[in-house]
């Protein structure tokens, strides 16, 4: 089963050539990762894609660990859960 996790550092891997072995949930983006301002762009931009959300710029530049954009993209993926479970039991 892949996970939230699983997924934002496999998309790291395709993204920046990284293994997932070395990207542990402490990972700094631009200290630990080398990752610059257009690296991050591109990666944000691969997420969005990826898990179909949108990450506004606010929450973006907030991201300094791996850890917290996976927290982040899990209650994002909650709440579009809960929202289309809704949607589907009005529509019932």
């Amino acid at each position: 089963m892949r996970t939230i996790e699983n997924e934002l550092k496999a998309s790291i891997q395709h993204l920046f050539g990284i293994h997932q072995d070395k990207l542990p949930r402490e990972a700094r983006f631009r200290e630990d990762l080398g990752m610059d301002s257009l690296d991050t762009i591109e990666w944000i931009v691969e997420l969005e894609t990826r898990f179909k959300i949108s990450i506004s710029e606010e929450d973006a530049l907030n991201f300094k660990e791996i850890g917290q954009v996976i927290d982040y993209l899990e209650q994002q993926t909650a709440e579009t859960s809960l929202e289309e479970i809704s949607v589907g039991q009005r529509l019932l």
